[in-house]
Formats: structure tokens, sequence, C-alpha cells
């Protein structure tokens, strides 16, 4: 009886597409796997009209209590005093309004202090994306995307300010794919949104 050496494994095997593509769907997580991809308020570096403004408001109030001291009484340059601090402050009470938080099925949204509104964009119902950066916003690093959705609610919604915009940009688009795949929706274009700098 001979005995036949035993075959060598292939050192160059057959790639398995079909344990690949296993893989590549598990990294996709369903709606239910709820991933936070940002989560904050607009930059008040992004607001720089409201906040040069705020200081112009100061230094006029300022200006009227120092030229006006001998004819004003004490409690109406205290009540300009206020008025100014309150200008100063205006833009970072507006940027801590707003509330924005991005997941991998959806968009909610927050304004208000006292009365508060909450909203929220599913991903699969956005139909494009786009972003929007001045030169100044470029030097300060922020940028504003515009959501473009059939929802009634809020068929466009901006989302100003945000830090790192073009990361922040290239992840939604790439959700809002997802998201419609998941959904089963057929997208007749390769990609969703674009990119427009001012």
């Amino acid at each position: 009886m001979s005995n036949s050496p035993s075959p060598k494994p292939d050192p160059n095997p057959a790639p398995n597409n079909e344990r690949t593509d296993e893989r590549t769907v598990a990294t996709e997580p369903s709606e239910s796997q709820e991933i936070v991809y940002y989560e904050g308020s607009p930059k008040a570096r992004g607001e720089l009209s409201l906040m040069l403004g705020s200081f112009v408001f100061f230094a006029v109030c300022c200006a009227i209590i120092y030229f006006a001291w001998s004819s004003l009484p004490w409690w109406g340059s205290l009540i300009l005093l206020v008025v100014g601090l309150i200008g100063v402050l205006f833009p970072y009470v507006w940027v801590k309004r707003h509330r924005y938080k991005l997941t991998n099925s959806r968009i909610d949204t927050q304004e208000g202090i006292l009365n508060i509104r909450n909203g929220t964009i599913w991903l699969w119902k956005v139909d494009d994306v786009q972003l929007n950066r001045s030169i100044i916003d470029r030097v300060l690093g922020v940028g504003t995307i515009s959501v473009y959705s059939s929802d009634k609610t809020s068929p466009r919604l901006e989302l100003r300010s945000l830090p790192n915009p073009q990361t922040l940009f290239v992840e939604l688009k790439k959700r809002v794919d997802v998201a419609k795949r998941q959904r089963g929706i057929l997208r007749l274009d390769s990609d969703v949104g674009s990119s427009v700098p001012d």
C-alpha cells in the first residue's frame, strides 16, 4: 500500500466574497444601533458679525455714560451699563440656544432657552446636503451645512457655525446613503450633497 502525500493548502486561496460582504454589512450600524457623530452648539467664533455688533453696542453704551455722566442719574448709568453687558453676552446666548445632534439615523435639533422646540429629520428623508463656507469661515475653521429633505416641518435645515465642517459633511453624506440603502430607497445619483464655498 503506497503512502500518497497529503495535499498542501493553496498559499493563495480565492477570496470568499460572501464573507467579505457580510463583514461590510456588519460595519454599517442599523437604525436601532444609534451612534452619535456630533453633538453640540454652533461655535461663537462663527458668528463674527454678531460678536462685532455686540461690542460696538457696548462701546456706544460706555460712551454715553462717559460723556453724559454729569447729566445722567446714577440709576440711568447703571441701566446703560447693564444693557451694554447684555449686548456683549448676546452672541454667546444665541449660540447656546441652538443645539445639534447628528447620529447614523437622524438629525436632532433643539432651539430656545426658556421655551424649547425640538425637531427631528430622519436621514432617509434627506434629498441633498450642501456645505457653505466663506473665506472668514475657512480661516476660523467653521462652516454651515444646509440639509434639504422631504420633511414637511423642516424642508431646509441650516446647521450653522459647525467645527470641522468638511469632516461632518462627508460623514453626513455617507450616513444618508447608508440610511437610504437600509430603507431600500433606490438612488439614481451616486453622491448626495455638494460643497459650495462662498
